[in-house]
Parts: C-alpha cells; sequence; structure tokens
C-alpha cells in the first residue's frame, strides 16, 4: 500500500511537471509573449515549486528510509517515527517503520530470552564445554569446565595451555574430530576425564566445541558391579567345590574314628570302611581336579597376551577356522556359510587370537543347534565387520547382557570363559564384540577399529 501511494504521489507530480512544461512550449511558440509574460513567469515559479516539492518528497523519502536502516543496522531499536493523522505515503510509510522497528525490536528480546536461557542451562550442567574460534579464543567457558579444570576463565587457548598443559595437548590431539579419556588430576582429586572435540560453525565462522565430563563415579560404580558379579561367581563355584569335600572329609573322620574313643583300631576298619574311604577320597579329588581346573580357566582371562596386529586376509583366516571346525561342524549335521564383501577384504588383526575367538563363537553356536531342524551357521564379513550368526532358540533378552561376565553359562557343562575371552580380545584389538538374538537366530558381531 505504501509503495502504490509513493509511485502514485511521484507519477502524479510528474505528469503535472510535464503539463506545465507542455502549456509554457504551447505559450511560447503559439501567442504573443509580450502579452502572456505574467502567465509566463506564472507557470514558471509554479514549475519551479512542483521541481522543488518533488525533490524535496523525494529527499525526506530517502533520508526517512536511510535512516530507518541505519537504526536497524546498529540495532537501534529506541527509534519512533511520528504519526501522521492524514493518509500520505509518508505517513504509511512511518507507520509500516515503526510496525518492522517493533517486530525487530521483539526479535532481539526473544533472542537475548533464548540466549539467557541457554547461557543459564550452559552454566547449570555438570559437563564442562568450551568453545575456541579459529584466532584461538576461547568464546565460552562454563562453570563446570573451570571446576573439572581447576582454573578460572581464560581469555585465550594460549593462556589456557599455560595453566593447563596435559589438557590442551591431549585435547589437540583430537581436534580434528574424536573423543578420548584421559586422568587429570586437580589439587582436589583424580578425575577421569572423557574429552570430546566437534568442528562447528557457530555465527558463520568455524569452532572448536570440547565437551569434558568426569566420569569416574561410573567407572568405579561399574568396577564395583563387576567385582560383585566375578565374586558371586567365585563365592558360587568354590562353595559347590568346597562344601561336598567338607562333607565327604567329616564322613571319612567318621569311618576312622570314635568321637568317644578316638582312631579306631586296625580289626575295627572292615573292608567296607576302606571302599567308602576309597570312594570318598576319590570324590574329594574329582571335586578338588574341578577347583583346579576353575582356577586355571579364571587365569587365562588374566593372561592373554597383546595383539600382534598385522594385515589379513580374511577369506584366509575364516576359511582355515572352518577346516579346523569341520569334524564337529560334520558329526553334528550342520552346514556352514561364508560370505565376504569384499573377496579379498583385508582387516589388521591378530591372526591368532581372532581365530580363537572364532573357534568360541561357532563352538558356541554348535551347542546352541543340538536340537534344531536343518542346522546352519553363517558367517560375513564386510569393512571392518565379521559376523557369527546360527538359527538355533536364540538367547533369552534377559541373559543377554550376562553372557559375557566370566563364568557365567546357560549350558551345564559350560565354563563361561569362552565369551568373556572372546570380549577382552576384541578390547585389546581396540574393538568390540555384540551380540543380538531373537527367536530363530543369534548373531555376534566382532567390530575392529580402523581408524
Amino acid at each position: 500500500m505504501v509503495y502504490k501511494r509513493f509511485t502514485f504521489s511521484v507519477i502524479f507530480q510528474l505528469i503535472l511537471i510535464f503539463a506545465i512544461l507542455f502549456c509554457i512550449a504551447f505559450l511560447f511558440f503559439n501567442l504573443d509573449r509580450n502579452q502572456y509574460i505574467y502567465t509566463f513567469i506564472v507557470l514558471l515559479s509554479v514549475l519551479s515549486f512542483q521541481v522543488y516539492y518533488l525533490i524535496r518528497f523525494l529527499s525526506r523519502t530517502n533520508r526517512e528510509l536511510t535512516k530507518f536502516i541505519e537504526a536497524i543496522k546498529q540495532e537501534d531499536y529506541s527509534l519512533k517515527y511520528p504519526s501522521i493523522k492524514n493518509k500520505s505515503s509518508i505517513a504509511e510509510l512511518h507507520e509500516s517503520f515503526n510496525t518492522i522497528i517493533e517486530a525487530f525490536k521483539q526479535v532481539k528480546i526473544d533472542r537475548e530470552m533464548q540466549f539467557n536461557f541457554l547461557q543459564l542451562i550452559i552454566e547449570n550442567i555438570e559437563i564442562g564445554i568450551l568453545a575456541i574460534n579459529e584466532k584461538q579464543e576461547i568464546v565460552l567457558m562454563n562453570s563446570a569446565a573451570e571446576k573439572l579444570l581447576g582454573v578460572h576463565k581464560s581469555k585465550t587457548w594460549k593462556q589456557l595451555k599455560i595453566k593447563t598443559t596435559n589438557f590442551c595437548l591431549e585435547a589437540e590431539s583430537i581436534f580434528s574430530g574424536g573423543k578420548k579419556l584421559i586422568e587429570w588430576k586437580t589439587q582436589e582429586k583424580l578425575l577421569n576425564l572423557t574429552i570430546e572435540v566437534i568442528s562447528t560453525t557457530m555465527l558463520g565462522q568455524p569452532h572448536k566445541l570440547i565437551t569434558l565430563n568426569d566420569i569416574k563415579k561410573e567407572i568405579e560404580q561399574k568396577e564395583l558391579d563387576a567385582w560383585i558379579k566375578l565374586i558371586r561367581v567365585l563365592n558360587h563355584e568354590i562353595m559347590n567345590s568346597t562344601t561336598p569335600i567338607s562333607s565327604l572329609t567329616e564322613t571319612i573322620i567318621m569311618l576312622l574314628e570314635d568321637k568317644k574313643t578316638g582312631p579306631k583300631s586296625q580289626h575295627e576298619i572292615n573292608d567296607e570302611v576302606i571302599a567308602d574311604v576309597i570312594d570318598s577320597a576319590k570324590t574329594i579329588q574329582k571335586r578338588s581336579d574341578g577347583l583346579y581346573d576353575f582356577v586355571n580357566e579364571y587365569r587365562k582371562l588374566t593372561r592373554v597376551p597383546p595383539p600382534k596386529i598385522e594385515n589379513v586376509l580374511i577369506k584366509d583366516l575364516v576359511e582355515d577356522v572352518i577346516k579346523l571346525m569341520t569334524p564337529s561342524l560334520l558329526g553334528n549335521n550342520i552346514s556352514i556359510n561364508y560370505q565376504n564383501n569384499p573377496d579379498d577384504l583385508i582387516i589388521s588383526l591378530d591372526s591368532n587370537l581372532i581365530e580363537q575367538v572364532l573357534i568360541n563363537l561357532i563352538k558356541n553356536a554348535i551347542e546352541a543347534l543340538n536340537e534344531t531342524t536343518e542346522p546352519e551357521i553363517n558367517i560375513t564379513a564386510e569393512k571392518s565387520l565379521i559376523r557369527v550368526s546360527d538359527n538355533g532358540p536364540g538367547i533369552e533378552p534377559e541373559l543377554l547382557d550376562e553372557v559375557f561376565v566370566p563364568f557365567f553359562s546357560t549350558k551345564e557343562e559350560g565354563s563361561g570363559i569362552g565369551l568373556s575371552l572372546s570380549r577382552q580380545i576384541m578390547r585389546l584389538h581396540g574393538g568390540s564384540i555384540l551380540v543380538y538374538s531373537t527367536k530363530g537366530t543369534t548373531t555376534f558381531q566382532l567390530i575392529f577399529d580402523t581408524t
């Protein structure tokens, strides 16, 4: 509407100017100039006034527009244009400017409220946050970061590096992006800090966003939970062995000793007593051997050698494992399939240790397929993954978190070491082992670190 009124006013004034010029030209060429000298003077005066009015009108509009743009540029929203009662284009322009200024003012208020709200959140979360621009200036450092690092706010990364050299060096090692766990000692205590660096763009400028989090409590809780589980299992296994040993020892004592008179004489010990003593001693020996084997299995978990990493052709590795397991597979009528993509897939790993992991997984699959019709094992490999799947009954959901716990086994004859050992081997490779199971299928996935 403002644009239409402005255009109409300019066009109307230009039409008046051209009309006056036409009249002057007509009088100049067709009438006696001496007779109409006053008419010329009047027309020229009107023309001059009209040109002046047009210039003044356009200049005023330009001044108002320049003033408005400058105010917006400087974010000065205190500017207020006076209201004009008439319906001129200037009046509507003022009204439109005031409306726009109010809208920008409200946007600024909303933006400041959001900024203050976000700042309040950032200041009150327990995760430390730092933001660094490309000039190595620290544009953001919340209270949690100050507390975790044990320093006050610094203006530049260089200043912070002087105060916390080791932390800054660790952070710089992953400036390209990544996550790292370090031990950080303040004046008060020792922390386990996770450092994560993200490259991002804020307000059109590249920044490094660094987050810090102390996970010492979580680590301690996980360690405590692991120890509790381990002690529970050890207690269970040791009690299962020592209880019958104690009972049988007591039986032997009863056979060879009288509570009142002491050790029985030779003639009181007949062949039946001797046979009972021998049977009890053999049972004690058997349980002692079982306890020894249990402890020996536990030692395996603590004596895994560090992996000797080398580039291995996965096809050859898997085929060697399948050859080793072929007698067991044929004996249980289990078919095994292998696929890898690409055919010449190579992964950096310790072939001996990973071969042991694959053997453990295939053994578990064979035992799981004991009552399955048309049993089948599938091994697939791609990029940094190796999967071992079977079409057995699956693992109960509540047991999925327990299968990697040392000495936990769903089988009566199982030692519960194989999967624990496999997870430890994968961790030594910097990777992980995951399990997915539904009714009718179970998949173990080996994930290797390719960085």
